[in-house]
């Protein structure tokens, strides 16, 4: 399945976290601050430099030296990433020592720096289990240990840190289910529950939709499965929801489509099934992200999208909606991602492509596999110059290629496959210059490829296979000095192979000139490069008729 790849993926919820992380960031060096004038004058605490100490010893990577200072001719309150309390003289309060590549693993002793409000630890190679001696932690705050290699089981005696507002687990190997003691928790208190990207299973907790104060639930890139529970929908403030990439079943409960703060819902890639409300746009109108591609949802497209005008992303790909694709999308004057490809929509033209003309800052399309059928209208030329991907590939559209797609002169990715689109290559497409991908296989496209192709120096992947081109291989597309697969396959070309072609060090995936009418000697440099050992078996000399020994 063709599917767009989004741009600003999960745009609201990145946000949202560097917020966040702004936040921490600010309130560690404001604590630090207030310290540092009390604690020389003070007795120093061997709890909380033991502490300290103990987990540097287990620390066994740092690239960046970032503990450096952590020795006994420093006060430990002045070593890098502590900061201590300035009522509980030398008492540690915040540890801060994320994006520092440190390896390593966490002591049990980290359940002794017993005033510890943040710990900030994420974006390093943390191994081994999370220490139960967390649970001692009473005054934690924000624990943030996401992107390490951790594993085992979330510690149920978390749960003992009553005051937690943001628990950050995302993007290690954690495994188990969420435990059950974490309810305990105190329920006007937690504003963010991160377990994303581990490998977690069970169900999606109900008692979830006790905690009042939640802004954000991400779960997404787990082994859950089960319901979405309806008690998420009492969650009134939520603003992200992100359960992508589970094996979740049944459908969408009603109430979560009645969050009016939501921002972002991203179910992509469950099982989830059942129709999207008609009035989606009314009933979730602060949407930035809408992401349920890749499940089974059916029924029409809501035509009450426009309603969510700050929508940015719109992923609705894979699926069985039917009817009609709405030609009142244009409408979102911001959007940068829409995905519609892959669902059985009924037969229709291509207006609805002249009606994303006034989306300015659209960046990926793809109606892929969608019912399309017709003619390209002119009017592609007139989509957003920032378009990078297109996608409309294994539909029925026909005609020509309009010369004004050369106007789209920041495509990387143009997918037009599978159709019965016929007539030349047209010569703007040389205008393309940051393409990366151009597939075109399997139309009725004739004529000679153009030299002016190469202009695209950019181009990495070139599918021309199964068309009816004819005439010589252009030697300018020697210039494409990135290109790793040309598939020139299937097709009425003829004359000799030039040397600049066969030369490309660059061709390493597949290089397939099958069924053509080639004719000369084939370059000796074909295959004698390392870099083409697997190309060979690809380049079927049986159909390249008088081709000389």
């Amino acid at each position: 399945m063709i599917m767009a790849v989004p741009m600003l993926q999960h745009f609201a919820a990145f946000s949202w976290l560097i917020s966040l992380t702004s936040f921490f960031i600010f309130y560690t060096a404001f604590l630090s601050f207030k310290s540092n004038s009390a604690m020389a004058l003070s007795p120093s605490n061997d709890a909380d430099r033991d502490a300290l100490l103990a987990l540097k010893e287990r620390v066994v990577e740092d690239p960046y030296g970032a503990l450096n200072s952590w020795n006994k001719s420093l006060h430990f309150c002045n070593w890098k990433g502590v900061s201590c309390s300035q009522r509980h003289v030398n008492r540690v309060v915040a540890l801060n020592l994320g994006n520092q590549q440190l390896a390593g693993s966490l002591p049990p002793h980290i359940g002794n720096l017993t005033f510890l409000r943040v710990i900030l630890l994420q974006n390093n190679a943390f191994r081994g289990s999370i220490p139960q001696e967390i649970g001692r932690l009473l005054r934690l705050k924000y624990l943030n240990l996401s992107i390490n290699t951790l594993e085992g089981e979330i510690p149920n005696n978390l749960s003992r840190c009553l005051n937690l507002r943001s628990i950050n687990l995302m993007g290690n190997h954690l495994t188990g289910k969420v435990p059950y003691d974490l309810s305990n928790l105190a329920l006007g208190n937690l504003i963010s529950f991160l377990v994303s990207t581990n490998s977690l299973i069970g169900n999606i907790p109900s008692w979830l939709g006790n905690f009042s104060s939640l802004l954000k639930i991400s779960m997404a890139e787990n082994n859950l499965k089960g319901n979405i529970p309806n008690e998420l929908g009492k969650l009134k403030k939520l603003e992200h929801l992100q359960l992508a990439e589970n094996s979740l079943s049944g459908k969408v409960p009603p109430p979560i489509y009645n969050i009016t703060s939501l921002l972002s819902l991203s179910l992509f890639q469950n099982q989830l099934h059942g129709t999207i409300p008609a009035d989606i746009g009314q009933t979730l109108p602060n949407l930035l992200g809408l992401y349920l591609g890749c499940n089974n949802f059916t029924g029409p497209m809501p035509l009450s999208f426009p309603n969510a005008s700050g929508l940015v992303q719109l992923d609705l790909s894979g699926n069985s909606f039917s009817g009609t694709l709405p030609l009142n999308l244009g409408s979102l004057k911001g959007v940068l991602d829409i995905s519609l490809g892959h669902n059985p929509f009924e037969p229709q033209d291509l207006r609805f492509l002249t009606s994303l003309n006034n989306c300015s800052s659209l960046q990926a399309l793809d109606v892929g596999n969608s019912n399309l059928r017709g003619g390209l209208p002119s009017s592609i030329g007139n989509l957003s110059s920032t378009l990078q991907i297109l996608i409309a590939g294994q539909n029925q559209i026909s005609g020509a290629i309009p010369s004004g797609i050369g106007n789209l002169i920041n495509l990387t990715f143009l997918a037009l496959q599978g159709n019965s689109i016929e007539g030349e290559i047209p010569a703007s497409i040389a205008k393309l210059t940051m393409l990366q991908t151009f597939w075109l296989s399997g139309n009725r496209i004739s004529g000679s490829i153009p030299s002016s192709i190469g202009n695209m120096t950019q181009l990495g992947q070139l599918y021309l296979d199964s068309n009816y081109l004819n005439g010589s291989l252009p030697r300018s597309l020697g210039n494409c000095q990135n290109l790793q697969l040309l598939i020139l396959s299937q097709n009425f070309l003829s004359g000799v192979i030039p040397k600049e072609i066969a030369r490309m060090p660059s061709i390493s995936i597949s290089f397939n000139l099958d069924h053509n009418s080639f004719t000369g000697p084939l370059p000796v440099d074909v295959g004698t490069d390392s870099n083409m050992h697997c190309i060979l078996c690809l380049y079927s000399f049986c159909s390249c008729h008088s081709l000389s020994e």
